[in-house]
Order: structure tokens, then sequence, then C-alpha cells
């Protein structure tokens, strides 16, 4: 019987198996570019396929890593709240409410949504809530009823999404409470003058705020059970919801921030095709257009391909302010690349974690996957980012996280659309540029 390890135990496995493929990596790299300095093409080409494997490897205990911290996060907030209801005073009447609205919304989960009764008697909850003076300032979205999903529960999911979705995590989502939420946004790096104590002062030609408005719609997460798995008490109904709902999600959310067109969904922060045109150049770009770094004028690549010198030309565009909380971004195949850069001393720039939680690193500055932008060698793409993602474009998410069900349509199952409200827009085209594979 093979043995069980613990969440930790198993990450930490994983953590120090990425650490012994990294340097295993470096061992072959640089024993090719020796044979390839030495004129030994065909040696030199056997060793890179070597490294290949050990990229592939990287890539695939990654994702495992990924997969056992969230697995690590449910654990952890589900230890959480036991450790708190077992300190918690008992005439907290808030905490009760929000026991019993988890307890019927399983209940009615469980029953198909069919049971009538768990449903009425969460609504019957938020009465009561109202009446005693709990309301959602207090309690969020835990009292809701109807058809919306637990706060315990709902927060479980939102953390999710967080540790599945690189960039959702970097830019960080804000919950408003309108479908016209606007956002004035201040753009650094104006300019201005010195004068006199009675001098002359004189208007800039640019403006240094800008109104957003984030355009939203509503993402869904499609899933059915069977009639015998929903009723099955050894079926984990809140870890089911919780993963499946996060990641669709997650990824949804992810591929809209990048290219989303604005119509029910966000807008992308390659909808408006990034150029060449440097900040403050005049005329200015549009509000919605990030630059990008190409070879051009950086270095001789040819073909195109990931470089140290446009990563570097690329953290050099960033202005200095946006640089305090700036990351890189990049696909798993980009990353690849990376793990092989050197700089002049000879020294691999990129630093594996070490620990759960904490990033890799690349010129001192974090690096997150994201899948939607393109390989390193794909000439034309924009493989990397780097930027003050918070700063770079604005998240929202609107109202509680609902359900709506259909146990009629197939005969012995139950279909549910899980969604919430969700919008985005670029809001500060300075704090971000692109890398592109171009000349």
């Amino acid at each position: 019987m093979s043995e069980v390890k613990a969440p930790g135990s198993a990450l930490k496995e994983t953590i120090e198996g990425i650490g012994k493929a990294v340097h295993d990596l470096r061992q072959e790299n640089d024993a090719s570019l020796k044979e390839l300095k030495d004129g030994n093409d065909v040696r030199y080409r056997e060793l890179q396929q070597k490294c290949d494997g050990y990229e592939a490897q990287i890539t695939d205990l990654t994702r495992k890593r990924l997969d056992q911290e969230r697995a690590y996060t449910l654990v952890k907030d589900r230890l959480e709240i036991l450790e708190a209801m077992a300190d918690r005073p008992k005439g907290n009447i808030i905490q009760k409410l929000y026991d019993e609205d988890e307890q019927l919304f399983l209940k009615w989960v469980r029953s198909g949504f069919t049971d009538r009764q768990s449903f009425q008697a969460r609504n019957d909850l938020q009465k009561k809530a109202l009446e005693l003076k709990v309301d959602t300032v207090t309690a969020g979205t835990a009292l809701l009823g109807g058809n919306a999903v637990p706060k315990v529960i709902s927060d479980q999911v939102e953390r999710l999404i967080l540790k599945t979705s690189g960039v959702v995590e970097a830019i960080g989502p804000k919950t408003v409470g309108t479908s016209d939420y606007h956002r004035v946004v201040t753009i650094s790096g104006q300019s201005g003058a010195w004068a006199a104590e009675l001098g002359s002062r004189s208007q800039g030609n640019a403006p240094n705020t800008r109104d957003i408005k984030p355009t939203q719609g509503e993402l869904y997460a499609y899933l059915f059970a069977t009639k015998e798995s929903m009723q099955d008490m050894m079926f984990d109904v809140v870890n089911w919801l919780v993963t499946d709902v996060a990641e669709s999600h997650a990824v949804k959310l992810a591929t809209s921030i990048y290219s989303g067109n604005g119509s029910g969904q966000c807008t992308g922060m390659t909808n408006t095709a990034p150029v060449a045109t440097a900040d403050y150049a005049s005329p200015l770009r549009a509000a919605a257009a990030y630059e990008f770094v190409s070879h051009n004028g950086v270095d001789t690549s040819s073909p195109n391909k990931l470089t140290l010198d446009i990563l570097q030309a690329a953290i050099a565009k960033l202005a200095p302010g946006y640089k305090t909380g700036a990351s890189f971004a990049m696909n798993s195949t980009t990353q690849g690349y990376a793990r092989r850069l050197k700089d002049t001393t000879n020294q691999y720039l990129w630093q594996p974690s070490v620990q759960a939680g904490q990033p890799d690193v690349l010129f001192g500055y974090p690096v997150f996957t994201w899948e939607d932008l393109g390989a390193a060698t794909t000439v034309d793409a924009l493989v990397a980012a780097f930027g003050n993602w918070s700063r770079a474009y604005e998240l929202v998410n609107r109202g509680p996280l609902e359900i709506v069900t259909d146990n009629i349509t197939t005969v012995g199952t139950t279909k549910f659309w899980v969604s919430r409200r969700w919008g985005g827009i670029p809001c500060n085209n300075d704090a971000l540029k692109f890398v592109k594979n171009a000349d």
C-alpha cells in the first residue's frame, strides 16, 4: 500500500524536484555551450535536446506544484474555518447565521436543487439577518439567500482563482457595487516647471488624469453531476464546486484580460494592439494601447527569439515609479528559454523558487505564468510582459457568486451554471511593457 503524504510534504518534494531539474538543466546547457564554442555542432544539438527534456520535466513539475499549492490552500482554509469555529464565542450571531446558511446550501445542492424547503429557509435567514440589523456591510454575501453561494464557499473560490491565475493575482481584482463603475486614473510623468514667487505658471498640454470604465459581463462555469453522486455523502460537494468553478473562471478571466473584445466581457490588454510609441511621445498613444519593446535597436537576434537584451530593454523602458511591485509574465515555453539566459559574467539570471508560495525570479523580479502570451521563438508574437500589473489594468467583480440550476432537461443529472459579474479595462498604459519578437 502506497504511503499517503501530507499536502505540505508532497509540495516540498516537488519544489526540491524543480530545483534538481534546474541544476541538471544548467549543467547540460553549460556543456552544450562549450561544445558549440569548440565547433562540435552535432554534440551541441544532442545536449540541447537533453536540455529540452529537462525543460519539459520542469514544466510538468511546476504545474504539479501549482496544483499542490491550490490543494494546500483549500486544506488551510478549511482548517482555519474549523479553528475559528472552535474558538468562536457561542453568542456570535453573525457566525451562527453563516454556518446555518452554508448547511442549508449544501442540503439544497445534494437534493439536486429540488429541496424548496432549504431554498426558502435561506431566504428566511436573509430576512432574519435584516431584522437583527446584520447588514451586508457586516455579513458580505453570506446572507443574500436565494441562488447566492454562501460567503465561506465564495471566498474559497475567489482565493483559488487568484492561486490558479497568475495574471488575476498580479492585477488584484476589486469588488464594486454598480455596472456604472468609473475610476479616475492619474498618469505619472506629466510636465512641470520652476517658477519665481510671482512668476507666471503655464498649464501642461496633456491632462494628467484619465477616466476609465471597465466593460463588464457575466462569467459562468457550466457543471453537471448525476443524482447519485450528489446524494453520495462521500462526494465532497464543496471541494468539487470550488475547484471546478475556480479553474474555469481563472482560465476565462486570463484570456479575457489578454484579448477580450469588451463586448459582454473584459476589454483585453491587446484588444488595442500594442505599439512602439514611447511614453509621453507626441502624439500620445491611445489610452488602451500599451508600448511594446522589440529587437529593433536592441540586438540583432536572428531568427527572432527571447534574448537577455530585449528583457533588459523592457525593464529600462518602464518608468522608475512603476518598478516597485513590478513582475514578469511569460508562458511555460518562454520560461524554458529564459532559464537558459546568462549575464555577461556567465551567471544564470533565472532563480527558481525554493519555498512554497514564492515565485521564481528573473533580474530580481517575480515571474508568473500567463499561457495566453506567445512562445519565445514565434516571430511577431508578444512573448513576455513586464510591469506593475495592478496599476496597468483595472479588474473588477460585482455581486455574489450565484447558481442557476436545471434538473429537468436530462433525467438523472443536474446541470448548473455558477456565475459572477466581472469586468476589466486597460488602466494606465505606461505601467506595463510588452516584449515583441519582431525587428
